[in-house]
């Protein structure tokens, strides 16, 4: 359960800059004079060196207050979300994920915060592989956002002392602690509102025919499963 909460909150705050990567095929012609400007603009907004400095400080504190937002926030909550229905989900109680935890694991927050700081120490290095191709895609969105104007404005700005500093910490800003005590505030009440969120979501499916189960397949289709898992029929069932 850990791991997996651990995962997920990597890939929530890493998404974006991991959805920021340049694709491997251009999707739109750009003006190579509107790129060259572009890429003036993604260069101030994101230096070389942000990502390894910016993920390390945010998983370190992203650690020390995952505690006190994602865990404390009531089993029932977490079991509607999963598709429990409220009633089911009322008899479970309003205990924790965070006491149920330290119950099973007295230094659950210990644990928590150094697996945190570890995984921002190896992210770090990880996501400085990714900065070049995520610069370029900045440079594309920018071209393409605003005009060669626009662009001269924006870079005339980030080329003044205030515009620098502007520009360098902007990514930054995800690891600042003020942005995370909002993030943390927002999480429970985030969380609170999803069962009502996910009962809408799957009400939106409710015409569609049910997904079958592993025994309505044909033969042929779980002899197909069993060679996409690697020819073990075992693997599929």
């Amino acid at each position: 359960m850990m791991r997996r909460a651990i995962t997920l909150a990597a890939a929530l705050l890493l998404a974006p800059p991991v959805l920021a990567q340049a694709p491997a095929e251009p999707t739109t012609a750009i003006d190579p004079a509107q790129l060259a400007k572009a890429e003036v603009t993604a260069t101030a907004m994101l230096p070389a060196g942000s990502m390894e400095k910016m993920v390390g400080p945010l998983f370190d504190q992203i650690g020390k207050q995952m505690s006190s937002s994602m865990f404390d926030i009531p089993i029932t909550t977490i079991a509607r979300i999963g598709g429990l229905d409220r009633d089911a989900a009322a008899a479970l109680g309003e205990g924790t994920l965070s006491e149920v935890m330290t119950i099973i694991d007295p230094a659950f927050d210990q644990r928590m915060s150094a697996m945190m700081t570890a995984l921002g120490r190896e992210m770090g290095p990880l996501m400085a592989q990714f900065e070049p191709d995520m610069r370029t895609a900045m440079a594309r969105a920018f071209a393409l956002k605003y005009s060669a104007a626009e662009l001269d404005d924006i870079n005339a700005f980030l080329a003044t002392p205030t515009g620098a500093r502007f520009g360098a910490g902007f990514m930054a800003l995800a690891a600042d602690p003020e942005y995370l005590k909002a993030m943390e505030v927002m999480m429970p009440r985030m969380m609170q509102a999803m069962p009502a969120v996910m009962e809408k979501v799957m009400a939106s499916a409710k015409d569609i025919a049910p997904m079958r189960s592993y025994d309505d397949l044909t033969a042929a289709e779980k002899q197909r499963i069993a060679n996409l898992l690697g020819g073990a029929r075992s693997k599929a069932e």
